[in-house]
């Protein structure tokens, strides 16, 4: 929701369609982290962060356990 010009939605976007494309390219596993803590709309989960910006405890467990998981999956395929 943050309205900054240079921290906001679309420009995270735009860096993180960047670096998937960079790591295709050198064939690096590219991890979406923010699936673990985004909504239905595409924002930060409020629950998450102590100040619609920064992630709390469990937030960053959800990262955590999300990049496990994906590196997990990577492995064995």
């Amino acid at each position: 929701e943050r309205t900054d010009e240079v921290y906001n939605n679309e420009i995270i976007k735009v860096f993180d369609d960047g670096l998937k494309e960079l790591c295709e390219q050198e064939q690096i596993t590219y991890v979406n982290v923010s699936a673990a803590v985004i909504n239905d709309e595409g924002t930060l989960r409020e629950e998450l962060s102590w100040d619609g910006i920064h992630l709390g405890t469990e937030g960053l467990t959800r990262i955590v356990n999300y990049i496990m998981l994906a590196t997990v999956e990577e492995q064995e395929n």
